[in-house]
């Protein structure tokens, strides 16, 4: 009797954190903890700062304070409803910097006082563009929407741009690829990464003068490539459409996780997100509810492969963006931005279940060694739990 007193008090154990565990997963909103209505009918936003983020909308590009809700600067004038690229507004946290284009004419911005403090007009209608972190270079490659309204075609030339050294401000690299749609910069090494629309990937390592080239294979390239971008820790590029996300192991020239196939099971992705921890992502989608457009933003563990939080709205959104410490994350609804907190499962993915299982696998030691259970009643509960946790 003894034992199966202490039996059924594990198994009710094991049922309550299991239970607990997928009500976590099950997660489906989280309350806004601030608005930003300095900004009207926001399309794009980008964090800089825990308290600076970057709004474009029909009329333009502000510098925001969060914390106040006021503009501090206004960037540009240009109108972000007409632009068919969701890729024209970035910023480079490190180094405190933001980045627009539109047509042939690309600008940088101090983060801290949103003053225009560099400017360059290229040969052809920009496509792409990505801040190099370890010094005072862009990438530019090329093939998007002119001022006419017109697709250029992609070019096999990337420019390389020095903001702050007159002497050296462009060269020319030319690539193998002879549609590039896009780059990406490592975040600590002097490598670009560029992906044509058929899914022909290159990585291209810097070195003074010379450019080392390796082929890489995509999977499901084929499908066209809307955009690709490294991990924050640089372990590997995430290359993305509007239904799948591919992560590419760079060194192994191989996977790195497994596919994630979004629209299978969510739909239309409207944007992609890396969550800064780089083992999370953030993907926000459009839905219909009774003929009503609404928005979603998921949370999903690239490793462990399932999703684990999520944010409705009541309305359409068009982009978001994380905080650099990834806890909070500011989203462009309809009318104006919301800043919300991101779920502690995706902030600290990985860590809570580990604490769990440990904890759980302790008290099973415990209730052993105190001849509470037997040896084979103990492994059978620590198989469940490592099940649930694997």
């Amino acid at each position: 009797m003894r034992y199966q007193h202490y039996f059924l008090m594990i198994v009710h154990s094991v049922f309550v954190i299991i239970t607990c565990n997928a009500m976590e997963n099950k997660r489906t909103s989280l309350k806004d903890i601030k608005t930003i209505k300095a900004i009207a009918n926001p399309l794009r936003v980008c964090c800089l700062t825990d308290d600076r983020v970057v709004i474009g909308n029909n009329k333009g590009c502000f510098l925001v304070d969060v914390t106040r809700d006021r503009i501090i600067q206004q960037i540009n004038r240009f109108n972000y409803s007409k632009s068919k690229n969701l890729l024209d507004l970035k910023v480079c946290q490190k180094r405190q910097k933001i980045v627009t284009y539109y047509d042939k004419t690309v600008e940088i911005y101090d983060g801290k006082t949103g003053k225009k403090e560099w400017s360059a007009f290229a040969e052809k209608p920009i496509k792409d563009i990505d801040f190099c972190s370890l010094n005072s270079t862009l990438f530019v490659c090329y093939g998007g929407t002119s001022c006419f309204g017109n697709d250029e075609k992609p070019d096999n030339k990337i420019t390389r741009y020095n903001y702050t050294n007159k002497e050296e401000s462009c060269r020319d690299l030319f690539l193998s690829n002879q549609n590039c749609v896009c780059v990406t910069v490592h975040p600590k090494e002097e490598k670009i990464f560029t992906v044509d629309t058929f899914g022909g990937a290159c990585l291209y390592a810097l070195k003074d003068a010379q450019v080392d080239e390796k082929k890489i294979v995509v999977p499901g390239g084929s499908n066209g490539i809307y955009d690709c971008f490294y991990s924050p820790d640089g372990s590997y590029i995430a290359v993305t459409n509007c239904l799948y996300v591919a992560f590419v192991d760079s060194n192994k020239e191989s996977k790195k996780h497994p596919d994630f196939c979004f629209g299978d099971r969510y739909g239309l992705g409207v944007t992609i997100q890396l969550h800064p921890n780089s083992k999370a992502l953030g993907l926000l989608y459009l839905t219909q509810e009774r003929g009503k457009d609404k928005a979603r933003l998921i949370y999903w563990d690239i490793e462990m492969q399932k999703e684990i939080g999520r944010s409705s709205f009541e309305t359409k959104a068009y982009d978001f963006g994380f905080s650099p410490d990834g806890k909070f994350v500011v989203v462009a609804k309809e009318n104006e931005c919301a800043v919300l907190s991101v779920p502690e499962e995706v902030v600290y993915v990985g860590y809570h279940s580990i604490k769990k299982l440990l904890w759980c696998l302790f008290v099973l030691n415990q209730f052993q060694e105190k001849g509470y259970l037997v040896k084979d009643v103990r492994q059978k509960c620590a198989n469940i739990l490592l099940d649930q946790f694997q």
